[in-house]
């Protein structure tokens, strides 16, 4: 993968997740979060129309990964090039034939991480999917400046009234 490709990560809350969505945004990849209800026609739009070029995927929901390249028939053997499992914590439940997202641990180094400055700051580095309430969920990018930006504009709402 290089710099700007999209990455999906579909999982629930865990240890896994923001290691994860921080190492793909410090190796300069896009991330797309897919709703991990997601049911296997879903999940097809959402990779396809995201473009990504992998799925991470917490174990329990494997199954649901393999029935989505299924259905854009893709086959078993490419989609496990596409496949890396959430393991970190879950070692012991991490299927056999896959790569691992600890496999990935000390295997090389960014020189620098990513940077975000002038008119990189505009970047995309979140793709999120709306609900879909009229018709199929749509992309919204979001920058890294907004994400930045995002943290402060609260501090600013909740912290107004000078405090004694």
């Amino acid at each position: 993968m290089k710099k700007g490709d999209t990455v999906m990560i579909f999982s629930p809350n865990s240890i896994a997740y923001p290691i994860a969505l921080h190492g793909a945004i410090a190796a300069g990849l896009r991330v797309t979060l897919a709703n991990s209800s997601y049911t296997p026609p879903e999940l097809a739009h959402q990779y396809h129309d995201s473009t990504a070029k992998a799925v991470f995927v917490h174990p329990a929901l494997l199954e649901t990964v393999l029935a989505m390249f299924k259905h854009i028939k893709v086959g078993i053997k490419e989609a496990k090039k596409r496949v890396i499992v959430m393991d970190f914590g879950l070692e012991d439940k991490a299927p056999k034939g896959f790569m691992k997202m600890t496999q990935l641990f000390g295997k090389g180094q960014l020189v620098q991480e990513e940077r975000f400055d002038g008119e990189l700051s505009n970047e995309t580095v979140l793709l999120c999917y709306s609900s879909g309430t009229t018709g199929k969920p749509k992309g919204v990018e979001v920058s890294e400046i907004f994400m930045m930006s995002e943290p402060h504009s609260y501090h600013n709402v909740v912290y107004t009234q000078k405090h004694d």
